[in-house]
């Protein structure tokens, strides 16, 4: 799931369901199944439960022992789906040669180039073919929209079409508390990217040599500013000025300074 086969059935309330279902003790797989696949369903074609299991164990929150499932990570990682995220968004950007991993990189990069079309288009499929793989397909664009919009990247607007809008304020404020940002400290541009791009590197890895932060940063950036989480500064003395990615209603454009502030939950 979170490698090259990036599927549809893997959403994170399903693996998250899963993960309760055996956080206290073991369960037998057949019994798992059939709690999560009712026989009912199990007569259709809507079978999800071993792509699922496969997801969470990718994750390394959950284990095949014989016949058995166990969970085999830490329980407040599965408390609900606030502390699911945060745990997901430290360990799934660590690989940038999969798929999964390069997808929602290009979705990020491509900035405002997406906005307002169907994200599963010939059009917005070229697009993304051309930047990680013709391999890509309509599939694994579905199924990376459910984890762009759970893990915090931005809006999934979905009737006729399915429109992502690139906000990741949420992965931002995740990111923050993952890398445990002193509260009241003022880092330069480039010590808050540096420190964050440990684990995040998704939203930074080609903003080093523009100093240009795509849209769904930018968006981040200037939110969490004007709801007082961070204070957004240009200096005028600094050394390194990076750009905020433009829009003609905002007025902040660069920036040098970052200080942290109270996160509001």
């Amino acid at each position: 799931m979170f490698d090259n086969n990036v599927k549809t059935e893997a959403i994170p309330e399903r693996i998250l369901e899963l993960c309760k279902l055996v956080v206290e003790r073991p369960i037998k797989e057949g019994c798992l199944k059939e709690y999560m696949e009712p026989e009912a369903l199990q007569k259709t074609d809507n079978v999800y439960f071993p792509i699922v299991r496969d997801a969470a164990i990718e994750l390394r929150l959950i284990q095949k022992n014989g016949d058995m499932i166990e969970f085999c990570g830490d329980k407040s990682i599965v408390k609900n789906l606030d502390t699911f995220r945060l745990y997901c968004n430290s360990v799934l950007w660590k690989d940038d040669t999969v798929f999964f991993f390069k997808i929602a990189q290009t979705i990020l990069n491509l900035n405002a180039e997406l906005v307002g079309e169907n994200l599963t288009s010939s059009e917005s499929l070229r697009r993304i073919r051309d930047a990680v793989s013709p391999s890509i397909n309509e599939t694994m664009l579905l199924g990376e929209r459910f984890w762009l919009s759970f893990l915090g990247f931005g809006y999934v607007h979905e009737g006729q079409r399915i429109v992502f809008l690139p906000n990741m304020y949420i992965a931002m404020k995740d990111f923050i508390a993952i890398g445990n940002y002193e509260k009241g400290k003022e880092y330069t541009i480039k010590e808050f990217i540096l420190k964050m791009n440990e684990y995040a590197k998704i939203a930074f890895e080609e903003a080093y040599e523009s100093k240009c932060l795509n849209l769904a940063t930018s968006n981040a950036l200037r939110l969490l500013n004007r709801k007082g989480e961070i204070q957004l500064s240009r200096h005028s003395d600094s050394k390194e000025v990076w750009r905020l990615y433009e829009l003609e209603t905002q007025n902040i454009t660069e920036i040098t300074h970052i200080k942290i502030e109270e996160m509001k939950k």
